[in-house]
C-alpha cells in the first residue's frame, strides 16, 4: 500500500502538470487570461511541494504586520505593456515588482529604539 503523503505529492504534481497543459492550449484572450491564473496555481503547488510551506500570500500566519510600502502603496507588482504585439494580436507585457519592498507590498517593520541606546 502506498504512503498517503507520497500519493498526495504525486497527485498534486500531476495536477500542476495538467493545469499547465490546459493553460498552454488556451487560444482566446479570455482563455489566455485564465491560463495565466492556472500557471500561477501550478507554480504555487510546485513551491509548496518543494519547500513544504504555503506561499506567503496564502498563509495567514505569515501576513505582514507592517504598513504598506511608501513607494508602491501596497501594489507590489505591476504589469507594463512593452508596446509590441504577438502574432495573434495580444500585447506583450512585463511583470515588474517594486524594488523598495521586493514585491511584498509592505515596508520593513519599524523598530523603536529607546533613547540613549545609540549614544
Amino acid at each position: 500500500m502506498q504512503d498517503t503523503g507520497v500519493y498526495l505529492t504525486e497527485t498534486l504534481a500531476r495536477l500542476a502538470r495538467m493545469w499547465e497543459g490546459v493553460a498552454e492550449r488556451a487560444t482566446t484572450p479570455t482563455g489566455q487570461s485564465r491560463g495565466m491564473q492556472l500557471r500561477k496555481v501550478a507554480e504555487d503547488l510546485r513551491y509548496t511541494l518543494t519547500t513544504g510551506r504555503l506561499p506567503a500570500y496564502l498563509n495567514p500566519a505569515a501576513a505582514p504586520t507592517s504598513e504598506p510600502c511608501a513607494n508602491c502603496d501596497g501594489y507590489a507588482t505591476v504589469v507594463v505593456t512593452t508596446g509590441t504585439r504577438g502574432t495573434n494580436g495580444e500585447r506583450h507585457t512585463l511583470r515588474v515588482a517594486c524594488r523598495t519592498c521586493d514585491g511584498t507590498g509592505y515596508s520593513a517593520a519599524r523598530v523603536a529604539i529607546p533613547a540613549g541606546v545609540l549614544e
